[in-house]
């Protein structure tokens, strides 16, 4: 029998799980109108804010490459949970490359591409290129996207965790660094998923899983997020750290609030789409999907691209206003324990 209190327990839960998604989106849709700007006065702020479309042309609400690629993950995901199968990811991936989409990472686009000649083995193709290509990028284009493999590993072990988020990670990334510093990330945020506005005890879990890392640059960008300065978003734009570094010093704060949150990282200008995209997750998953801007989630669930103003994206794995959907379905179908 399940109680009152468990039924309580379990919304908060899926409040976390849809405020990590939806606000991972929301910072997409919001940064693409400032991407690359090395400098934001406060009117292009307030006008950003509006999210009347961004830069590409895709219209009010319409997210780019960064939750194109989440899509693709909540998709697969979704058609397949409890279970795990991260080659029906990579068709998905394939998928999306076919699509022509119309902002792409290079670091992405040398790992992906070859999978628009292969019609089976995708993780094996994907994850073969991004070694080729590779392993010495630390572009943020795998954090991106993540933002649903928090939702899906919210009960599992961090040993479990780490196979799901490198099987991902490693169709575009093959750099350790970024392997083992998004499944501290992820962790992170699954952690807050399952203890909803735990961040303490979250904090205390990250170093946990810290000592299970054997990685000394991982170690450094912890220890970077949590007592160095903030870094420079116009230096090395594309560079995952700034992402990862803000999104933990904006965790860490007395008062967390999210729109506050996104538009202290969209003010400082560089690549504003991606790393709104990874503050919003974490900072989501905090405040959780109703503390979340109503205006902007109307507009990033509502948007249709086949109807509205935008740019149009064929295909149900890009159909925005099924996100929250998925993200239900996840959630409610996310295993114990890892099944393949």
């Amino acid at each position: 029998m399940i109680s009152i209190m468990d039924d309580d327990i379990e919304y908060q839960r899926l409040n976390c799980a849809l405020g990590c998604v939806i606000g991972a989106f929301i910072g997409d849709a919001l940064g693409s109108a400032l991407e690359f700007q090395t400098c934001v006065t406060q009117n292009m702020l307030i006008s950003a804010l509006l999210m009347d479309g961004g830069i590409f042309g895709n219209g009010p609400g319409q997210v780019t490459d960064d939750s194109e690629l989440a899509m693709c993950i909540l998709t697969a995901l979704s058609e397949t949970a409890p279970k795990f199968n991260p080659d029906l990811i990579g068709k998905y991936y394939k998928d999306w490359i076919i699509s022509k989409p119309f902002d792409i990472g290079r670091t992405t686009a040398l790992a992906l591409r070859p999978l628009m000649n292969v019609t089976d083995n995708f993780w094996s193709c994907a994850s073969e290129s991004a070694r080729i290509h590779n392993k010495d990028s630390q572009s943020n284009g795998s954090f991106m996207r993540s933002s649903p493999l928090a939702v899906f590993c919210r009960k599992l072990t961090f040993a479990e965790l780490k196979e799901v988020v490198i099987d991902d990670v490693c169709m575009t990334h093959s750099n350790k660094i970024v392997q083992d510093t998004e499944c501290l990330y992820i962790r992170f945020i699954s952690y807050l998923i399952q203890n909803p506005k735990d961040k303490d005890n979250a904090i205390i879990d990250l170093f946990n899983c810290l000592n299970e890392v054997d990685n000394e640059n991982t170690r450094k960008w912890i220890q970077d997020a949590f007592s160095s300065q903030p870094m420079n978003t116009n230096d090395q734009m594309g560079w995952v750290k700034i992402a990862f570094d803000y999104a933990f010093k904006q965790i860490r704060k007395h008062e967390i609030n999210f729109t506050q949150a996104i538009s202290e990282i969209l003010s400082l200008g560089g690549d504003t789409d991606t790393n709104a995209a990874i503050v919003g997750a974490m900072i989501g998953a905090y405040v959780g999907y109703d503390n979340l801007n109503d205006d902007w989630k109307k507009k990033v669930e509502g948007f249709d691209s086949m109807s509205m103003r935008g740019i149009q994206r064929e295909g149900e794995f890009l159909n925005q206003t099924l996100v929250k959907k998925k993200v239900q379905n996840i959630f409610a179908n996310s295993p114990d324990y890892l099944i393949r």
